[in-house]
């Protein structure tokens, strides 16, 4: 049986294949080459939508971003060379895949966020297969990125950041037990959690923050809406509790069609 570690969100029997199918990746080398476009690994992470992609292209124009999209598009794309993903064709790019894209997107806001500060010490809460890391890398040359997820869900990320060399050496890996444990964080110039706080119970909600977020200068929050019915109230309480150090307003708040964004910058 699978401890999730206090992620309580999708299902557990879609939990409960995504954690096997991880194993079975970060194991065998020739179930690696495809697993983007596993059937049980989309259902959690990849999904398998091109309007995914269109929808943050969108958001890449309309927020004046595409220029910088397109300066750095090579860097972005090596994000897709393992695991033999899908591919979309778009008006401004041919064969990328949609989640690319929008780790492309959220970098890029990321970036307007802090705008000339650069984060050398970067935290991630939730790491998947180490997307976000990769393509994050693509615009900064950190000191440290470190990734937070369960045990099985880090052995794919090692697997796939390993194929990095570069950047796989400015990685550290921790679990979610690890963190529970552990007081000794020191600050954060950055810390990223894209849908993984609101797919998590609110015991562990409140140790990231506690323990990583609120110990950090800047953080991009993304807070998935689906997971927000009949739990506006944890919603409030966390929002509440990062008031303590961040300004919280709407002015750091963007609603999306799919998600909250909180875009934080800790008080002087």
């Amino acid at each position: 049986m699978n401890n999730f570690q206090g992620w309580d969100y999708p299902p557990k029997d879609i939990l409960d294949a995504y954690i096997e199918k991880c194993i079975l990746f970060s194991e065998n080398d020739d179930e690696f080459k495809n697993f983007r476009r596993d059937e049980d690994y989309l259902k959690v992470l990849e999904g398998k939508d091109c309007g995914v992609g269109n929808y943050y292209l969108n958001k890449i124009i309309n927020d004046n971003y595409l220029t910088e999209f397109l300066n750095n598009l090579e860097k972005f794309r090596e994000n897709d060379i393992y695991g033999n993903p899908y591919f979309c064709d778009y008006d401004e790019v041919k064969k990328i895949n949609y989640n690319t894209i929008m780790y492309a997107y959220q970098t890029l806001d990321m970036s307007s966020l802090m705008g000339t500060f650069q984060p050398e010490r970067v935290i991630e809460i939730g790491g998947g297969y180490g997307g976000m890391c990769k393509v994050f890398s693509s615009i900064y040359d950190f000191n440290e990125y470190v990734l937070v997820d369960l045990p099985e869900v880090i052995a794919l990320c090692k697997k796939y950041l390993r194929n990095f060399p570069d950047l796989y050496k400015k990685v550290a890996f921790l679990t979610p037990s690890d963190v529970k444990i552990n007081n000794t964080f020191g600050d954060f110039d950055l810390s990223i959690a894209v849908f993984s706080m609101s797919e998590c119970n609110e015991e562990t909600q409140n140790m990231y923050v506690d323990k990583i977020i609120q110990n950090s200068k800047y953080s991009f929050i993304g807070y998935n809406k689906i997971h927000l019915a009949g739990v506006e109230s944890i919603y409030q309480r966390l929002l509440d509790k990062l008031s303590k150090n961040f300004d919280i307003s709407e002015d750091n708040l963007r609603h999306q069609i799919d998600a909250i964004y909180l875009y934080l910058s800790r008080k002087s």
